[in-house]
């Protein structure tokens, strides 16, 4: 009989030690979803966001600081392919044709991605796209003129203004979008269409040209000179 006891008891003990357990690791902070921003304030230690999010009423999201990691914070550099506005207000973006970066990369004013992690930030992807006009081309510069963006609200500040680039021969990688196929969708509700890319060159360059530009250091390293959205 008390060596049933014994044994009731031991096996209630562990069932409160395993749920004690459970509860402590559910304390520990886990790692979040992804989170879009405007990077207000980049050190060697954290980076502040003002972060994106859906449109109710006039108040804004409050900043979320993340700390960075040495050896556990993975940077990347990323083209954003197709935006799209939610009817939340929310925006979902892709990415492609990441490249590596490190923490001396994030400056303030940039468009970011930051995946939380346990202790510091997993991930931050450097949104460096952008796409608008092409103003003006001189020999080593372009005037740019950015796109207004489609995901701020009306009490946002204004679009940015023109924009002053560094280009040269070696330093710049031009390409150019080419349209190759447009049909009618089915059920007439808009086109579908197909692209192909090629190089170019610093002399492809003409004002009046959309574009996508990718700035670093306030230099311009690549340049996709877009097709027109509609085929003649």
């Amino acid at each position: 009989m008390s060596r049933t006891s014994g044994t009731l008891l031991a096996f209630l003990v562990s069932i409160v030690l395993a749920a004690n357990i459970f509860a402590a690791e559910g304390d520990k902070p886990r790692a979040g979803r992804p989170v879009w921003g405007t990077v207000t304030k980049a050190t060697a230690d954290s980076v502040t966001l003002a972060p994106e999010s859906a449109r109710r009423g006039n108040e804004k999201p409050a900043e979320q600081t993340f700390a960075l990691s040495k050896d556990g914070t993975e940077y990347m550099l990323a083209e954003v392919g197709m935006r799209r506005l939610m009817a939340d207000g929310t925006t979902i973006r892709t990415l492609h044709d990441p490249e590596p970066a490190t923490a001396a990369d994030l400056k303030v004013g940039q468009l970011v991605e930051v995946t939380p992690g346990e202790d510091s930030a997993k991930r931050i992807i450097i949104a460096w796209s952008v796409p608008g006009t092409i103003v003006k081309v001189n020999a080593d510069s372009i005037l740019f003129r950015p796109a207004a963006d489609a995901s701020k609200t009306d009490d946002d500040d204004d679009a940015a203004e023109e924009q002053t680039l560094t280009i040269s021969k070696d330093g710049t990688r031009v390409v150019i979008m080419m349209l190759t196929d447009e049909r009618p969708t089915p059920g007439g509700r808009g086109f579908s269409q197909s692209f192909t890319y090629k190089p170019g060159t610093i002399s492809d360059l003409k004002a009046d040209q959309s574009a996508v530009i990718c700035v670093k250091n306030d230099a311009v390293v690549k340049i996709t000179i877009e097709a027109p959205s509609r085929a003649n």
